[in-house]
């Protein structure tokens, strides 16, 4: 046991178990019997498993910088002696004995190195001297990247194990601390771990986070202890950090697929808002447990197009799940699109609710559903189209270029090549869509040559044609200018025929009218200025 002394140990080096797990997430408050109670708990432990914990170090007498603030804005006005230094657990994928870690500490030699450490790290949870709420700062490892998974709002952490510097990738979790947070104060929370780094804020701590969202509320009430926030209070907070707040509603499961996969594959963090719901508690019940969570990944499957009621194929649509961190449940927990509906009562009349599965009952996958309201996103203030606009304006150049190829002397085989165009739309960067064309040999050079070496604006929006799982062609649209505005950027075409076809075609009168009065107007009046160029 490495210690300064023997009673009190600045460390302890396990094997990991689940029961030591429990064991170090107690402590005076908090007994065994609760631990093991806990929704959470039950999570981690599948994590842990899944993920390959096979060593823990309980890193004694721990400062966590969150848990510092809140203890400042609230604890420590308390009558009762709360602790202010908490545990951090860190957690690797191989093993080593007390006696190996000391001696690397003491030496920096022997059996076990920092590489190896580093190597097989697989995070930390910062455990919190609370009664009840004391899974504090949590960052663990993502599940691997395989059958379809996808997490694109991940970052580093550091952290500092006795002069060890170690180092993992993804995105920071914390339970509900319903004193000085409540659920939604915890989703900004970790979507502000999104996107301070992105675009270049300061990160809140969850008091922080609660005061600044109730700093305008006409409530009432006090913030702390905190009853929860509404949405306009969360809006509140997102202005507070300097980014602004996207409300929307999406109408079906694809318009959620398409929406949320538009802004997190472009890194930038989604709140979805729903209502937790046992359909055998009755129709009138469906409202009583609003909840809020960050979606931070999703999980593609199947490598075929999936068209929605208009015929219309986007990438997003072959979605089955989302990755959130639900602070009632755990990091990069899933919530499954499995096609059910919810009769809910409203306004007296009884009527199907699109829903997600939910693993709130671990017994019964997808029992508890989570009839889904709201989408809210952070973004940064140049970023003013809104996906929608982008969506519509493909949606109607799809379908007049499909007119437009039958119209033409189209070889019929080119036509029915092209019939099942995936769109893959997603915000981005000049930066990435450049270093990612730079990468491409579908390209001739003096092409590229244009393309790389034109200006762009910072955030775009890129819609990328898919014929066959094949890019064939990238409509770009400036994710920076007003709805109005011309907002189309550029157009690349990989494919060859494309590449010879569309400049030409796309200049005649006749198929010129194919996109009058429809937003895709824009790219037909891109061809035409580039032709006179």
């Amino acid at each position: 046991m490495g210690a300064a002394t023997a009673s009190d140990p600045a460390f302890e080096v396990s094997v990991y178990s689940e029961s030591v797990l429990e064991t170090q997430l107690c402590n005076r408050d908090v007994s065994a019997e609760l631990i093991a109670k806990k929704r959470q708990v039950a999570f981690l432990k599948e994590y842990l498993k899944h993920i390959d914990a096979r060593t823990v170090i309980v890193e004694h007498r721990y400062i966590d910088r969150d848990f510092m603030e809140d203890f400042a804005a609230y604890y420590v006005r308390c009558f009762a002696n709360y602790e202010r230094k908490c545990k951090r657990l860190h957690f690797f994928s191989t093993t080593f004995t007390d006696a190996q870690f000391s001696k690397l500490i003491a030496t920096g030699l022997g059996e076990l190195s920092v590489a190896e450490l580093q190597e097989h790290y697989l995070g930390f949870i910062a455990v919190k001297p609370l009664p009840d709420t004391v899974i504090g700062r949590t960052c663990l490892g993502t599940y691997p990247l395989e059958r379809g998974r996808h997490y694109d709002i991940l970052r580093h952490y550091d952290a500092n194990l006795f002069g060890i510097p170690l180092r993992v990738k993804t995105l920071a979790f914390q339970e509900q601390d319903r004193v000085v947070a409540a659920c939604a104060s915890s989703a900004l929370w970790t979507a502000f771990h999104g996107t301070s780094q992105k675009f270049s804020h300061r990160l809140l701590s969850p008091a922080e986070i609660t005061t600044a969202a109730g700093a305008k509320a006409s409530d009432v009430d006090r913030n702390l202890p905190s009853k929860g926030l509404t949405w306009n209070m969360m809006a509140d907070a997102i202005r507070h950090v300097g980014l602004e707040p996207l409300y929307l509603q999406p109408a079906d499961d694809d318009d959620l697929k398409a929406t949320i996969y538009g802004y997190v594959h472009g890194g930038v963090p989604a709140m979805l808002g729903f209502f937790l719901h046992d359909p055998a508690d009755g129709p009138e019940a469906w409202e009583r447990q609003a909840h809020a969570v960050t979606v931070g990944g999703y999980r593609i499957n199947g490598d075929k197009p999936v068209k929605d009621k208009l015929q219309f194929s986007l990438y997003a649509y072959r979605i089955d799940r989302l990755f959130v961190h639900d602070d009632q449940v755990g990091p990069f927990a899933r919530m499954h699109f499995d096609g059910k509906a919810c009769r809910v009562s409203e306004s007296g009349k009884e009527v199907d609710r699109r829903s997600l599965g939910t693993i709130y009952d671990q017994n019964n996958l997808g029992l508890v559903r989570a009839i889904y309201t709201v989408v809210l996103l952070p973004l940064y203030h140049k970023i003013r189209i809104p996906y929608s606009l982008v969506h519509d304006t493909v949606f109607n150049f799809t379908f007049g270029f499909l007119k437009m190829l039958q119209l033409s002397q189209t070889d019929q085989t080119e036509v029915g090549r092209f019939s099942d165009l995936e769109w893959d739309i997603y915000l981005t960067t000049a930066n990435d869509f450049k270093e990612e064309l730079a990468k491409s040999t579908a390209i001739e050079s003096d092409r590229k040559f244009r393309y790389l070496t034109r200006s762009l604006p910072r955030f775009l929006w890129r819609a990328k044609a898919l014929v066959n799982n094949v890019l064939a062609l990238d409509l770009l649209f400036d994710a920076t200018d007003i709805e109005q505005g011309n907002l189309f950027s550029l157009v690349v075409e990989y494919d060859p025929y494309l590449a010879a076809f569309m400049p030409v075609v796309l200049g005649e009168k006749k198929n010129e009218a194919l996109f009058d009065e429809t937003p895709a107007r824009r790219i037909v009046d891109w061809y035409i200025e580039a032709a006179k160029q």
